[in-house]
């Protein structure tokens, strides 16, 4: 785990939980921002512009891990079918 940041300016951009949730809906449509998404998820703490009971900036849950987790699964699955139905096909 990264160290909590004391302010919300002082996070990256790429992990601000406003800016990563839009990526991450786009991502449900754009391949690479889902990929995008999962990697700044699982590589680190992504912030809440909120802080908890201890003064700390909130941050996203272990679900969410989870989730990129799953979503990276279910995308790669998904892209290498498409990609053996491409090759596979025999041509006409």
């Amino acid at each position: 785990m990264s160290q909590p940041y004391a302010s919300y300016d002082q996070v990256p951009w790429f992990r601000r939980a406003d800016i990563l949730g839009a990526i991450t809906f786009l991502g449900l449509i754009l391949n690479p921002a889902i990929l995008f998404s999962c990697i700044v998820v699982l590589t680190g703490d992504v912030y809440y512009d909120q802080v908890d009971d201890h003064g700390q900036l909130k941050r996203w849950s272990v679900g969410n891990k989870v989730a990129a987790v799953v979503l990276l699964i279910i995308q790669s699955a998904l892209t290498i079918l498409i990609l053996y139905r491409v090759f596979s096909a025999s041509p006409r």
